[in-house]
């Protein structure tokens, strides 16, 4: 997923969720389409990477700013 930002203005009063969430459902309805089994992203920062760890996603091991979402 390329980048998913909100204006700080509107941070905590529910657009990230919206966009995570019309994001992953897009993901989901590609699957059918082309193989596919998670959804990567690269968080920029550590509060990024909260916020993502938040909805699901798993950071990985080797590269812990690297988080990934099974889309199974």
């Amino acid at each position: 997923m390329g980048r998913l930002a909100t204006d700080k203005s509107h941070h905590g009063s529910g657009p990230g969720k919206l966009h995570i969430g019309l994001a992953v459902a897009r993901c989901v309805e590609a699957r059918k389409q082309v193989a596919s089994n998670v959804l990567i992203v690269d968080a920029n920062n550590e509060r990024a990477k909260f916020f993502y760890k938040h909805y699901g996603f798993t950071a990985c091991a080797n590269q812990p700013m690297t988080l990934y979402l099974p889309l199974v």
